[in-house]
């Protein structure tokens, strides 16, 4: 057995982020991980409005045909923005769980 080097306090929350590739079958393991809203806090991509739209957007393709922030309410959109949505939104001690992570 290999001694871990950061043991974690019991009872602390440990960050989960699940990376999959497109067509995954990543929405049925989303499903089945909200039936534990009790122990985990889901979000579903929410790193994908401030790739696409935002001004800190790192995918070109809506970018080229002149579509930058052509979603309502996205046009502003930043990475940290959303990093603050998660924090608010997850109680202390809850583990955090990411599915669809697109960056």
């Amino acid at each position: 057995m290999i001694p871990d080097a950061s043991p974690t306090p019991p009872g602390a929350g440990l960050p989960i982020m699940l990376l999959t590739h497109p067509r995954a079958c990543s929405t049925a393991f989303e499903r089945v991980l909200m039936t534990r809203r009790d122990a985990l806090v889901c979000f579903n991509e929410p790193f994908a409005d401030p790739s696409f739209f935002g001004p800190e957007a790192c995918v070109e393709r809506h970018h080229t045909n002149g579509e930058q922030g052509a979603s309502p309410g996205f046009k502003e959109c930043t990475f940290m923005q959303r990093m603050d949505l998660i924090d608010e939104q997850v109680p202390p001690g809850t583990v955090r769980n990411s599915v669809d992570l697109i960056v």
